[in-house]
Formats: structure tokens, sequence, C-alpha cells
């Protein structure tokens, strides 16, 4: 049996309207989802997310953002990410890539 304590779990960060976002753990269908939107497999989607590129990170967000947030939009992710709470989100993101 499977000790259920060591599963990944979600973590929330708190962006520009104030609210906190749930973020999922990477799981097999979020790779998916990475894949699919960065139009690369998994070997290649290592270099997308180390690359620290807006265009990267705001599509990376998203997918995160639409395990909870079903109706997330790239343009929605683009207004909750302001400078000031950039290097919060890519902290946070480092983090789930790396558990």
């Amino acid at each position: 049996m499977d000790n259920i304590l060591t599963e990944a779990k979600p973590s929330t960060i708190k962006l520009a309207d104030g609210k906190e976002y749930i973020l999922p753990p990477i799981t097999l269908n979020v790779l998916a989802n990475l894949e699919d939107e960065f139009g690369c497999g998994i070997d290649k989607l290592q270099e997308q997310l180390t690359n620290k590129s807006a265009t990267s990170l705001r599509k990376f967000l998203k997918v995160l953002l639409q395990e909870n947030y079903p109706d997330m939009t790239l343009d929605k992710v683009c207004k909750l990410v302001t400078m000031d709470g950039l290097s919060d989100v890519m902290d946070e993101i480092a983090k789930i890539i790396t558990r």
C-alpha cells in the first residue's frame, strides 16, 4: 500500500487580484497539457521551462491554473501577474517543477 503522506500536494499563490489560487502538483495530465501548450515532448519541455521567458512563464501558469480554473485564459493569466509579483510566481513554479 502506498503512503498517502508522500503524495505531491497542491500549493497556493496570491496573484494581482488579491485572490489565492491553487496550483496543482505536476501529474501526468499536467505534463500532457504542458506538451500540448508548448508543442513539444517531455524531453524538450524542460528547456522551455528553464529559459525564463515571459512567454513560457505565462503558458506554464495558464496550464497549472486551468487544472482548477478551467475558464482561465492566457489573457486572464497575463492580468493576474504584475511585475511586483513576478518573482513569487517564478519561485512557486520552480518549487512545483522540482517536487
